[in-house]
């Protein structure tokens, strides 16, 4: 048997790199290019003013002065330019030739995916051919046939191709030969790869793709379990929590996510911070008060969160 083969990655599916330095898994195709996500580096790239300034000196660079201050001609396209979202181009992703322009592939491995900022693409496509079939996956049909945005973060993609039927995902990926990415589930990272040999053309995958309810079915379980995970490890590391296994701190979280799910608590953000308050103040949590404010008809959610971590500090304090 070829030795190759035993160690060659599985075709069309998003295997993780482990330890393995990614630039060492970079595409080997005629052409590289990095989708950007124009929100999350510009957030990443924002300094406010320092307290002390006399005057206003936020920095606030968008994502093409990112990409102009390492290589001032990097050929680009906007993906949202000529869709439904057009009026709102610039908010979208943003297509970078990074062919031969090693400094901002550099950037691209060591800063940009530490903000879940980027996609790394290898095709032998040219510019406009890619750019076009990543603005035809802008927009899915869902089962219930409506209409959604596809979100191209790093963290997403995982689950979604994991979770894409043979037919879509080779539908999806149309010229794409090879990917690389980066994923952020709180403390949880890891690096992502895809491998695509058998590319094909763009001509017969300019239709929108139609979410099965399996699909959909399975993106979410993948999700949920992503989120189940980085939560149990953020608990693990509280000192009360850190001789149980990951396993049995999972099964407390999802009971916790229950709880959460019995007062209306379902935001992902939401249920991030009541696990963590209860994981942390288990006593207070358990009190009526508490129970009280949990229960407020009137108060939203994040309001509730607020009242209760408000609740749980006046306690802690008295306790002193």
């Amino acid at each position: 048997m070829n030795r190759d083969d035993d160690i060659a990655p599985p075709i069309n599916i998003p295997v993780q790199l482990g330890d393995i330095d990614p630039r060492t898994a970079l595409p080997a195709t005629s052409h590289i290019y990095l989708l950007l996500n124009t929100q999350r580096l510009e957030d990443w790239a924002y300094r406010p003013s320092p307290p002390d300034a006399g005057t206003a000196s936020a920095l606030a660079p968008s994502v093409v002065e990112l990409v102009r201050a390492l290589e001032s001609f990097a050929p680009r396209r906007w993906v949202w330019a000529n869709g439904l979202l057009s009026d709102m181009e610039e908010r979208g992703p943003l297509l970078v030739d990074v062919t031969d322009k090693p400094a901002l592939l550099e950037q691209a491995v060591s800063q940009w995916s530490d903000a879940n900022g980027v996609i790394i693409i290898g095709t032998e496509a040219d510019l406009d051919t890619l750019n076009r079939h990543l603005g035809s996956l802008v927009q899915i049909t869902l089962p219930d046939h409506s209409q959604a945005t596809f979100n191209f973060q790093p963290t997403l993609l995982e689950p979604w191709l994991s979770a894409l039927s043979l037919q879509h995902r080779t539908q999806w990926l149309g010229p794409i030969q090879q990917l690389l990415w980066r994923t952020h589930w709180h403390h949880r990272v890891s690096w992502y790869r895809l491998d695509h040999p058998e590319a094909g053309s763009t001509e017969n995958n300019q239709e929108m793709l139609h979410l099965h309810p399996v699909e959909m079915a399975a993106f979410n379980t993948n999700t949920q379990d992503y989120f189940i995970i980085s939560l149990a490890e953020e608990v693990q590391a509280i000192p009360q929590y850190n001789t149980f296994s990951l396993e049995q701190v999972c099964e407390s979280v999802r009971q916790s996510i229950q709880e959460a799910a019995n007062v209306n608590i379902e935001r992902d953000t939401d249920v991030h911070d009541y696990v963590l308050l209860q994981a942390r103040y288990p006593d207070p949590m358990g009190t009526e008060q508490a129970k009280a404010i949990l229960e407020d008809p009137v108060e939203s959610p994040a309001s509730r969160l607020r009242n209760l971590t408000a609740f749980i500090g006046e306690k802690e304090f008295q306790n002193e």
